[in-house]
């Protein structure tokens, strides 16, 4: 949302997600409450509809987001990979636009 952020690319994670004090600076809004289901066990937090998400040249729009104060780094999840093109070759990782 215009708001620079430094991703972690995590192919496992079913959303986006982001630490929660990273929302509120971001101004992104707080949408419905939820527990999740994380790689360190339950936790509280919230989703958020319809952001954009801008990696270089690329804009992905209405991407859905989770947030939750136990997250200590932003993941970039399939909510948002689902909509590139992602391909691996050793130690490469190509992110680009599907045309």
């Amino acid at each position: 949302n215009g708001f620079p952020v430094v991703w972690m690319v995590d192919t496992g994670a079913s959303h986006s997600a982001i630490p929660m004090n990273v929302a509120r600076n971001a101004g992104i809004r707080v949408g419905v409450a939820v527990q999740m289901e994380t790689a360190g066990g339950r936790a509280q937090g919230a989703l958020s509809y319809g952001n954009v998400i801008g990696i270089g040249a690329m804009r992905i729009d209405g991407v859905q987001v989770s947030m939750s104060p136990k997250l200590g780094v932003a993941l970039l999840g399939a909510s948002a990979l689902q909509r590139m093109y992602v391909s691996q070759s050793g130690d490469v990782l190509v992110i680009r636009r599907v045309r």
